[in-house]
């Protein structure tokens, strides 16, 4: 990829790899959502991560040709953030792959659960709080080990999506019980990995236990 994309610097260290099928102004716009990803998450957490590299795709046929994710797939975060263009707006799409790079470089290497919740609320995506989602959620909610473990992006559409759906719940009712929301929740998970055993922290509130309560005070 890095031998057949345009490549351009980005910061110090960090490089924006464009699909040759894209006009060199694509680089422009990538850049600034980047840059506003970066502020954004600074204002959240309270800390920002070096510069990841960034693959921009013309379309998803390439960016799923290179991976392994499933084929709702529009943009994935693996080391590197991949973000194709699609003729919207990627703001938020690129905004929620930083988010996985900040808290990963921050050490919060799992559970799945967490990262994801956590992304799709620094990004402001609000799709998950439909009531149908919800519902789904409540009716039929994924096991707090394959929370752990899976990761959405390689599961199918339906299950990625409720994933996403019951992570964001969790992380949305235990980030209540902190003061600073979303960033004292991240280092109230104290998450580790040792001898390749997760280790964390797991919020009374994100308990499954208490997930029909939580569920209760989002749905309408």
């Amino acid at each position: 990829m890095r031998a057949s994309f345009r490549e351009r610097g980005w910061g110090e260290s960090a490089h924006v790899y464009l699909d040759p099928r894209l006009p060199d102004a694509a680089y422009d716009p990538m850049a600034y959502q980047l840059e506003e990803a970066e502020r954004e998450l600074r204002l959240q957490l309270g800390f920002g991560p070096v510069r990841p590299d960034v693959f921009v795709y013309f379309d998803t046929r390439l960016l799923l040709a290179t991976s392994c994710v499933n084929e709702g797939v529009a943009e994935y975060y693996d080391g590197a953030l991949h973000v194709a263009v699609t003729g919207r707006d990627e703001g938020q799409s690129v905004l929620h792959q930083y988010a996985h790079h900040a808290l990963t470089s921050h050490g919060l290497l799992g559970p799945a659960w967490a990262q994801e919740g956590l992304a799709l609320l620094l990004a402001s995506e609000t799709w998950w709080s439909e009531p149908r989602w919800l519902q789904q959620v409540a009716d039929s909610p994924l096991e707090l080990e394959a929370l752990e473990q899976d990761l959405p992006e390689k599961l199918p559409s339906r299950e990625a999506a409720l994933f996403s759906a019951q992570a964001a719940v969790m992380v949305s009712c235990a980030a209540d019980a902190y003061e600073d929301h979303l960033a004292g929740l991240v280092e109230a998970l104290g998450a580790s990995i040792a001898h390749d055993e997760l280790s964390y922290q797991l919020p009374e509130l994100a308990e499954p236990s208490n997930l029909s309560a939580c569920l209760e005070g989002l749905l309408p």
